[in-house]
């Protein structure tokens, strides 16, 4: 892979929004209608809470999404 590859305006603008989110959510599609939601004041403690979702649900090869959350409430994919 290209080491000097730069690094696109919208990527750069989401590390940024993830810096400075106000909280954090761990989100897990547990199935068909089914999901579950942790909220968390840390991206430490919703890597935390994505672990722990995927340990009791992600058997299947599902896994949590993270999300960081804005104080403008809009929401920005972490992992």
């Amino acid at each position: 892979m290209n080491a000097n590859k730069k690094t696109h305006a919208v990527d750069t603008y989401d590390a940024k929004q993830i810096a400075n989110a106000v909280r954090f959510t761990a989100h897990f599609m547990i199935g068909r209608g089914q999901k579950r939601t942790v909220e968390c004041d840390s991206l430490d403690e919703a890597r935390t809470a994505a672990a722990e979702l995927n340990a009791e649900f992600g058997q299947f090869g599902r896994r949590a999404m993270i999300y960081a959350i804005a104080a403008s409430g809009a929401t920005f994919h972490v992992s």
